[in-house]
Formats: structure tokens, C-alpha cells, sequence
């Protein structure tokens, strides 16, 4: 019984050695492969780099090139034209441009529109005071 004890721990202690050298074979192999998959990331991130420094750069050509097609929107002479065509012009260019784009001609429609809607307004207050009303009862509803 003795014998077989010792014979146990004879095979146990085998184990643990051979445990051992295996448990240090896998640490020699796991650090040799983190040095490697290091430099790879490095190159990968500099590879990336210049990939999106390229996109970034025909971006922007591209829009500079949108930008000066754009900018060719022909003027339009505002002040011939009606409120109800101001309107209608106004959806016009909303509709048919990009909102960026658009600034300039909105500005205009809506200078114009201001000046004959302010026009308008001092003619049916004139009108109204010339019926004998008086200025603070004025209200005006648009059609």
C-alpha cells in the first residue's frame, strides 16, 4: 500500500513537471506573438491614415466643385413681381436648391416682399383714415 502511494505521487509529481513545461512553452509562444501583432496595428493605423486622408481630400474636391456649379444661380429682378408671385418664387427656390445655397435669393424675396407688403399696408390704412377711422383701430388681415 505504501509502494502505491508513492508510485502515486511519483506520477503526480510527473504531472506537475510536465504541467510546468507545457504552461511555459505556451507563455514562450503567447509573448513572441504579441511583438508581431504590435508592429501590424502601426503599419495598419498609418495605412489608414493616409486612406482617409484621401477620402477626405476628393470630399472636398468634390465640393468645391458643387459649390462653384452652384453659385451660377441666375439673379432674378424680384421687385416686377407680385406678392402671390413672390411666394410662388420663394417655394421655387426652396424647393429647387440646396438650403446652403440659397441665402442671397431668400434675402431678396424677402426684401422685396417686406417693401410691398409694407406698401400695401400703408394704402389700406390711408384708405381706412381717409373713411374717418381712426389710426389706432386699423387692423389688417392679409387676403
Amino acid at each position: 500500500l505504501t509502494l502505491n502511494i508513492v508510485d502515486m505521487l511519483n506520477e503526480n509529481n510527473d504531472d506537475v513537471l510536465n504541467n510546468d513545461l507545457e504552461a511555459n512553452e505556451v507563455v514562450e509562444t503567447t509573448d513572441s506573438k504579441p511583438a508581431e501583432s504590435e508592429e501590424t496595428p502601426k503599419e495598419n493605423s498609418d495605412e489608414n491614415l493616409e486612406a482617409v486622408k484621401e477620402i477626405e481630400d476628393s470630399v472636398a474636391e468634390s465640393a468645391e466643385k458643387e459649390d462653384s456649379k452652384e453659385d451660377e444661380i441666375p439673379a432674378v429682378d424680384y421687385s416686377k413681381l407680385s406678392l402671390e408671385e413672390l411666394v410662388v418664387s420663394l417655394n421655387k427656390i426652396i424647393s429647387d436648391n440646396p438650403i446652403q445655397k440659397i441665402k442671397s435669393q431668400i434675402d431678396s424675396v424677402k426684401d422685396v416682399f417686406n417693401q410691398k407688403f409694407a406698401a400695401l399696408l400703408a394704402e389700406k390704412k390711408a384708405a381706412f383714415l381717409e373713411e374717418g377711422g381712426n389710426s389706432i383701430d386699423f387692423q389688417f388681415s392679409s387676403p
